[in-house]
């Protein structure tokens, strides 16, 4: 992308990609199978004592607003996840910042 400021000088503004479909699949995937998930299971998808089980069945909805960015090779997201509770048929919105990184083919929330 290129602009003229008030100056006249050229300014530019480097994008760097974030593959949103990739890691909107990812995070989906994870919060379908996080309401139920044991400690063992979220190992595959979470470094060690980062997100604690809940134990909870709590139906996915949908992720709300989520914000990707690009910081070296790792990607922050901040978002909300919107789950109907079976027990009480209320919804619940849970709002998340993770910090996401690629290892090999498979992403993993390290922080």
């Amino acid at each position: 992308m290129l602009w003229t400021d008030f100056t006249g000088f050229k300014l530019f503004r480097v994008y760097f990609l974030v593959p949103t479909n990739e890691i909107s699949e990812f995070i989906t995937t994870f919060f379908k199978l996080y309401p139920i998930a044991t400690a063992n299971e979220l190992s595959y998808y979470v470094n060690d004592g980062i997100l604690k089980p809940i134990g909870k069945y709590y139906i996915f909805q949908e992720l709300v607003n989520p914000i990707y960015n690009r910081k070296g090779n790792q990607i922050t997201v901040s978002l909300a996840v919107k789950y109907l509770d079976q027990q009480t048929k209320a919804t619940q919105v849970s709002q998340f910042d993770l910090v996401l990184e690629k290892s090999g083919s498979n992403w993993k929330i390290i922080k």
